[in-house]
This record gives C-alpha cells, structure tokens and sequence, in this order.
C-alpha cells in the first residue's frame, strides 16, 4: 500500500511538474523573429532620390542634386526648342508652366503646358513641340522611393520672350 501511494505522489510530481512547464504565465514566450512589422505608412509627396543626370550623379546633398535634375532638364530643353523656332504672332511675353513625368524606366515624357496668359494657341503649339523632341531627352537615372525605382512628375517654368 505504502509503494501505491509512492507512485501517486510520483505521479502527481510528474504532472504538475509538466503543468507548471507548459504554462505561459512562468514561463513567457520570447518574440518571435518569423513576422517582421511592415511599415506599411508611406509619404507619396517625396522621394528618396531624386531623378538624375549622369552629370548630377556624384553629388551628395538631396537638395543639391534636385535643383541640379532642374538645371539640367532646362538645359536639355532649352537647346532641343532652339532647334525648332516657335513662330507665333504673340506679342507680349508669356510665362509657360511644362508638366513632365520621369518614368520609373528613366524616359521623359511631357504631360501638358499651362500658359500664365490662358493662351491657347500658344500651348497647343508648344505642346507639340515638346512632344516631338521628348525621345531626344537622355535616359535619367530614375526616382528612388524605398529602393525602388518610381515615376515622379515636376513642372518647370518656361519663359517666352518676344
């Protein structure tokens, strides 16, 4: 009888022993690794890089390397128009607002021309203008946003002197 109740008591040790081992609340468990959180709040309003030129590429500031995408772009602009003289019978000088989109392939391409003057004539011209020297605009260095590259869209001021 005496060994009977031994291996109750043996027993009853064995499982609260395990009882106490399985419980959570003695034992808590440590993270775990397998589910990284995901920031999943992006700001859409900025990139992490900049569109570039080959030329703006070894600048380190952001900001820097923004306004030289600008400079830049103007540039190119600015030659490809003088090759295709804008004849109009304006007179009065205008200031044109150009939308363009740098594509996550690095092409550019000219989305639509505003005119200060609400000019009509004038936008529908140089729109298509632009259109057809857009393909001459080198290949950029895309946006980066989260290490991905991302079309982005800018306007430049054009300025129209007569």
């Amino acid at each position: 009888m005496k060994k009977k109740r031994t291996y109750i008591y043996l027993l009853a040790f064995i499982f609260s022993l395990l009882f106490l081992t399985s419980c959570d609340y003695f034992f808590p468990k440590q993270a775990s690794k397998k589910n990284p959180t995901i920031d999943t709040v992006i700001d859409f309003t900025s990139v992490d890089a900049y569109p570039l030129f080959p030329e703006c590429k070894n600048i380190p500031d952001r900001e820097k390397q923004k306004i030289c995408f600008q400079i830049k772009m103007a540039e190119h602009i600015n030659r490809l128009l003088k090759t295709k003289p804008l004849k109009t019978e304006l007179t009065n000088n205008d200031t044109l607002l150009v939308t363009l989109k740098v594509l996550k392939s690095g092409k550019t391409k000219f989305v639509k021309v505003a005119s200060k003057t609400n000019n009509k004539t004038i936008e529908k011209l140089l729109d298509s203008i632009l259109k057809s020297i857009e393909n001459k605009i080198p290949t950029l260095q895309p946006a980066i946003k989260r290490g991905m590259p991302v079309t982005t869209q800018f306007e430049l001021p054009i300025i129209i002197k007569n």
